[in-house]
């Protein structure tokens, strides 16, 4: 982990979860693979519980050994979504708005702990002021 300033792309890799509350996990990479992925949701699944089902993308962390390992030990559904079809994933979708709207848009991001920093304590808000019904989510997007 680096304090140096961002010269290259980073990567945000969220975790959504649609309970009687939304609850978000998201860790700020510059290459994200399948062990991030199962990081981010063994942290968000031990504070939430395990889901039966998991919505994914078609990205190469998310179609990974590790992740469908994980998936499979904990008796886990990966459900892929469709390739070019966004709208498979609205929850996630409208997230990535909001997120951008108000936290990317909203700051600049000296080096990656900067961003770390930020992008959790907005986490950290969102999580605790939104409202949204039940199901889980992953998704991952790029910076520049």
């Amino acid at each position: 982990m680096s304090d140096t300033p961002i010269d290259e792309d980073f990567t945000w890799l969220h975790v959504g979860i649609r309970l009687a509350l939304a609850y978000f996990q998201i860790l700020v990479l510059r290459k994200p693979c399948g062990t991030d992925v199962v990081e981010v949701l063994e942290r968000a699944c031990k504070e939430v519980g395990f889901p039966a089902t998991i919505r994914v993308d078609q990205g190469s962390e998310f179609v990974s050994r590790d992740v469908d390992l994980w998936a499979y030990q904990r008796g886990v559904t990966l459900d892929f979504s469709r390739p070019g079809k966004p709208t498979d994933n609205a929850f996630i979708e409208a997230f990535n708005g909001r997120f951008r709207a108000e936290c990317l848009n909203a700051h600049w991001f000296l080096s990656l702990a900067d961003a770390r920093q930020k992008v959790e304590t907005w986490r950290r808000y969102y999580n605790r002021a939104s409202e949204h019904p039940s199901v889980y989510v992953v998704e991952e997007k790029k910076l520049c």
